[in-house]
């Protein structure tokens, strides 16, 4: 005439049970198919190239010619930092 004991849970003052760990990010099915599936080499990763390039040269360009160069929205944002602008967009509302 055993009973069966099973663990209770136990939470005042005793130990509690573990949280689950988060997630793995993973890229959706979509992002994947399209990463899988660009083109990239040949001449579309020659033409990149030469437009990024390109690019650079422009900007280094114009930084020895004393005039402000555009990279891009992360700018914007330092700019906005720098000013002491508490709002971006609604967020900030």
């Amino acid at each position: 005439q055993f009973t069966e004991f099973r663990a209770m849970p136990y939470f005042a003052g005793g130990a509690a049970p573990k949280a689950k760990a988060a997630p793995i990010a993973r890229p959706s099915v979509d992002y994947a198919w399209k990463i899988q599936n660009r083109e990239y080499g040949g001449d579309e990763k020659e033409r990149r190239d030469e437009m990024r390039r390109q690019e650079a040269e422009e900007r280094q360009r114009a930084r020895e010619a004393g005039d402000k160069v555009d990279i891009g929205a992360a700018a914007a944002e330092w700019e906005r930092v720098a000013s002491g602008s508490k709002s971006k967009g609604s967020a900030g509302k």
